[in-house]
């Protein structure tokens, strides 16, 4: 004699996440590293001093404290313009930095689609991940801008 497995559906209720704007972060910070060249922790160091108006060497260390070490982190940032400098070093007032025309736009545009306002381009020149010669990995995030693509396209539509 064969014994049924008893399957048993229980019904519940989920009630959906009110903010789900991380859902593509791991997306956006691919594209992000593809196409602008930064790495994890650069993005991560950009998006903290986004709201900051203006800071000190001292707030970038304080902030890097959590990262793990890369004593040249900062100095690449000023040297491909994502921060620059708003005041000189005097005896009186310590230096301030403020980002770039070039550090915020990209921070606005991280914000659009990780709130799902923006699509990213599936144009191959305005992103590498979409190139002719792209890798294993750039073939999977293909798929994810365009999952992610379509998501944005049905939440301008609600």
């Amino acid at each position: 004699m064969k014994l049924r497995k008893k399957i048993i559906v229980k019904n519940y209720k989920r009630v959906e996440p009110r903010h789900d704007f991380l859902k593509y972060f791991r997306v956006v910070r691919y594209w992000v590293a593809k196409n602008y060249d930064l790495t994890y922790p650069e993005l991560e160091m950009l998006l903290f001093l986004y709201s900051e108006t203006l800071f000190s060497d001292r707030d970038i260390k304080k902030f890097q404290r959590i990262m793990h070490w890369d004593a040249k982190r900062f100095n690449k940032l000023i040297d491909e313009d994502w921060i620059v400098l708003w005041r000189e070093n005097t005896r009186t007032e310590k230096a301030l930095y403020n980002l770039s025309f070039k550090g915020k736009k990209l921070m606005a545009e991280v914000y659009k689609k990780l709130n799902m306002e923006q699509e990213i381009s599936t144009d191959p020149r305005q992103n590498k991940v979409f190139s002719k010669d792209a890798g294993y990995m750039d073939r999977g995030y293909q798929r994810m801008i365009k999952e992610m693509n379509e998501a944005v396209k049905r939440a301008r539509m609600e």
